[in-house]
């Protein structure tokens, strides 16, 4: 177990080399301090470096130092302030656990203070508040962040030995770029585990759920002080009336900021809890446990959530990051066959906009939900991490949805959203091919795989050309006057291209 390298970050004076030190001793591993091989091998303490030859001159041989120790195996490496804050040394540690140590900036000016008194200094450390708040939102994208402030030694390197003992039990999704995203058969046995992983086992969680989830029951028992909130199935409960009883509960139950929200469902409950979490005191934390295909590779993935208006879906949301996402495709096995069908669009979708493997596979009908999302959601992944506010490449996840979800409305939600999705992206890419920047053959190829999976592909009758325009108008995806919708122009490939609502009525 003691292979993988612990690797400890942090700004200056949270206590690196103190706590790396006792945490080496405690697990029998070796203890290396990367300064401390820069001044080896310079001969010379940190601040004359600096002041003697640059910053540029010590990031160079802190980059060097760090490509050698990431070749170590079971050592505690304890780092500069600034070395994790370039990427590239954060890479040569991809393989190992990572704590940053955080303290107040309070705290951490009184330790300074101390350090200049006793005559021990530190470079850049006359403008250490500038960088503090310049590194922060950095330091923050670490997974593991531990306080070493009012707590001793000992209670540090306990949370620190039982963090590294899960991370050998969890296999996580890009891990530190978004969120842990754990796929595993089962996993839901270990969700006493996951909180702890994700530090929030000793927090006040709130479930919300549907009731005719029986498979609640799997986690229920497993969790102290859990509050159960159940909404009904369907859209109609992606709104303010159901937003607001949902916060009277948490009210009601003196639920603070430090607890956490479990969406337990599938699209619906993930939209609504999401959208709560992020607007309930400002923002809660959350945890996305997806119970049907749809969610486990889309609506769950990429902190994005919404409710909707009389005028059109989604139109109020928030963008949420959660603290764990947890997908166990065992759930899948009481899936509705029209459900799992239903999640299939989404991963036709997937495959469409970065996939080709995918698709092919989908084509073949080689249906394998464990492979099928872990596939779909590294897609989406890929793509949420570039682009997390969808201010670029984020906009092609809505491939099929401007059409789609016009078709939801204009059915009432009759009609299922993987469905509706379905049938948008066949517009989609009919549009594509009258603007020609895909063949016929595309459409005929997505047209086909759709009707493979038993997808729908045509409007129902009762839903007219007239009624999507009327809905399409309100999307929220237009630019002032402008809309654009998104196209295929090969398996893998999507753009965005202006939408000619003209073109759209033949």
């Amino acid at each position: 177990m003691n292979n993988r390298n612990i690797i400890i970050t942090g700004f200056m004076g949270v206590g690196k080399t103190l706590i790396g030190q006792a945490l080496a001793k405690e697990m029998g591993m070796s203890f290396v301090d990367t300064d401390d091989l820069i001044k080896k091998k310079c001969g010379k303490n940190i601040r004359t470096i600096f002041s003697t030859h640059g910053e540029r001159y010590f990031r160079n041989l802190e980059q060097q130092m760090c490509c050698n120790v990431s070749g170590e195996s079971g050592a505690v490496i304890s780092t500069g302030g600034g070395t994790l804050i370039f990427k590239k040394n954060k890479d040569f540690f991809n393989q190992s656990t990572i704590f940053c140590l955080t303290a107040p900036i309070q705290v951490i000016r009184k330790r300074l203070l101390n350090d200049f008194y006793n005559n021990k200094t530190r470079p850049l450390m006359e403008m250490f508040e500038e960088l503090w708040h310049e590194r922060k939102p950095l330091y923050d994208e670490i997974f593991h962040q531990i306080e070493n402030y009012n707590c001793s030694v000992k209670l540090v390197v306990e949370k620190m030995i039982e963090l590294y003992i899960l991370d050998t039990r969890f296999k996580s999704i890009n891990k530190d770029i978004f969120c842990p995203v754990v796929i595993k058969n089962n996993i839901l046995e270990e969700i006493t585990y996951f909180l702890k992983w994700i530090s929030l086992f000793d927090r006040k969680i709130c479930i919300i759920t549907h009731p005719e989830l029986n498979c609640l029951n799997s986690i229920q028992y497993k969790l102290k002080n859990v509050l159960i909130i159940n909404i009904p199935s369907g859209e109609k409960s992606k709104s303010l009336t159901m937003v607001n009883y949902i916060y009277k509960k948490l009210l009601a139950n003196n639920f603070t900021r430090n607890d956490a929200l479990i969406a337990f469902g599938g699209g619906v409950v993930g939209d609504v809890t999401g959208f709560v979490a992020g607007t309930f005191l400002r923002g809660i934390n959350l945890v996305h446990v997806p119970t049907s295909l749809l969610a486990m590779i889309d609506s769950s993935i990429g902190g994005k959530s919404g409710i909707n208006l009389s005028k059109g879906k989604n139109l109020i949301g928030v963008f949420k990051k959660p603290a764990g996402i947890l997908i166990d495709p065992n759930l899948l096995q009481t899936l509705p066959k029209e459900e799992k069908r239903s999640g299939l669009a989404e991963a036709v979708k997937h495959a469409i906009i970065g996939d080709p493997i995918l698709f092919h596979h989908l084509e073949h009908g080689l249906i394998n939900f464990s492979w099928i999302i872990d596939r779909a959601t590294e897609v989406k992944i890929k793509i949420v991490k570039e682009d997390f506010l969808e201010k670029n490449e984020r906009v092609f996840l809505n491939f099929g949805h401007t059409f789609g979800h016009a078709i939801e409305i204009a059915s009432n939600y009759e009609i299922k959203h993987g469905e509706a999705i379905s049938i948008g992206m066949v517009y989609a890419a009919r549009y594509a091919s009258i603007k020609g920047i895909c063949d016929t053959e595309l459409v005929a190829r997505i047209e086909n795989l759709l009707h493979k999976l038993q997808l729908p592909t045509k409007l129902p009758c009762e839903i007219t050309i007239k009624d999507l325009r009327h809905f399409i108008k309100h999307d929220k995806k237009r630019f002032g006057s402008m809309f654009y919708i998104i196209v295929p122009k090969k398996i893998g490939e999507v753009r965005k291209v202006e939408f000619d609502l003209g073109v759209f009525d033949q």
